[in-house]
């Protein structure tokens, strides 16, 4: 069963409200948003791993491994998580198999980006569009379910976005990969019309209809 939590970030602007949510994150998740020089990427960092807490507990840290791409996971226990933000929201996934998750902004995107790092069907679909709106809704659209794919594989960024075809089928997500031999399933939400966001599953199961918004 897969488990969706979003949250809006921005509350964790106010000083007062940062070093709240900030004090009971894991020491790792402290020093990682420490790392950041920006006060917004500290607070999606801060936000996102409160989506973990509200998911299975404020001991989320305390056997928290890595793996050697970076990719976290727990110790002693079948479950996987994965996290990613964007603009003011975090989004976390958890899972009782592999699962990545992703969500982007909507904005202004240079073409150029897709014909550098998209397989050469989705660069036709895109083409295939009419308006600049509609190239860009789908252009975040596939980004985001190629980088779930990806973060789900447990590769990440070492797997090429050109290495694999996502495509529709009756208007669902597919993937052709020659990865793992795997099958692997997909879920897009819309948060906003602001937001893509999509979640991977390397398991055949049940997406939630509706992601938890966790309020700050």
């Amino acid at each position: 069963m897969i488990k969706l939590y979003l949250t809006d970030c921005s509350p964790l602007q106010n000083r007062d409200t940062y070093k709240k949510y900030y004090s009971v994150l894991p020491q790792i998740r402290k020093e990682k948003a420490d790392r950041y020089l920006n006060v917004s990427d500290k607070c999606l960092s801060v936000g996102a791993w409160t989506l973990l807490n509200a998911a299975i507990g404020e001991k989320s840290g305390e056997n928290v491994l890595f793996e050697e791409n970076g990719k976290p996971y727990f110790e002693n226990t079948p479950i996987k998580f994965n996290l990613s933000h964007s603009g003011n929201y975090a989004l976390c996934a958890v899972s009782g198999g592999d699962i990545g998750c992703d969500i982007e902004k909507i904005k202004e995107v240079n073409m150029k980006v897709a014909h550098r790092f998209f397989f050469k069907e989705e660069i036709d679909l895109l083409d295939s569009l009419e308006s600049e709106a509609q190239k860009t809704e789908m252009f975040f659209r596939l980004w985001t379910l190629k980088e779930s794919f990806m973060k789900a594989t447990g590769l990440g960024f070492r797997l090429g976005l050109s290495d694999f075809c996502v495509y529709f089928e009756n208007g669902s997500p597919r993937v052709k990969q020659s990865v793992d031999g795997r099958n692997y399933y997909f879920k897009e939400y819309n948060i906003e019309k602001k937001y893509a966001a999509a979640v991977c599953s390397a398991a055949e199961c049940d997406f939630p209809e509706k992601l938890n918004v966790i309020k700050l």
